[in-house]
């Protein structure tokens, strides 16, 4: 099996609370993650530890668990994805000025690995992170405006 690993972060003008609450609601993953998302399946809250739920994109599907939630500072997520996909992000919400750092890290395994390796340029490719976390970014900066507004 070969790991992959990424890693992803972004500055976000919100306190902690605000994105982690933003970040961890399913409700809203389809506001700022592309591929059309729809989450099914749900089971508990995915800002608590044990909840469960299936991602899917289009006829791809994965089912992750939250294993860890420390609301406001990290969660963790592990994912079984087609095609023999393995992964855990670990996300931290750090303090940091007057906002706050999202820093996003992934790892994966695949069980068949060059097919993996192709697939995860496609997936996890640093463009589409950093445009899917702009969305967060510009959602959450807005709520927080509006907030004080």
């Amino acid at each position: 099996m070969k790991m992959g690993s990424h890693r992803y972060s972004m500055w976000i003008a919100a306190p902690p609370e605000c994105v982690y609450d933003l970040y961890t609601d399913l409700h809203r993953v389809g506001e700022w993650q592309e591929g059309n998302p729809t989450i099914t399946d749900v089971s508990g809250d995915a800002d608590r530890a044990g909840a469960a739920y299936t991602v899917r994109r289009g006829r791809a599907a994965s089912r992750s668990e939250v294993t860890v939630a420390e609301r406001p500072t990290r969660q963790v997520v592990r994912i079984d994805g087609p095609l023999g996909l393995r992964a855990e992000i670990t996300s931290l919400f750090t303090p940091e000025g007057n906002g706050t750092r999202l820093t996003i890290a992934l790892q994966t395994e695949w069980r068949f690995a060059p097919l993996g390796r192709v697939l995860e340029w496609v997936i996890f490719n640093p463009r589409i992170g950093r445009r899917e976390l702009g969305k967060l970014k510009v959602i959450a900066e807005r709520e927080v405006r509006d907030k004080t507004a």
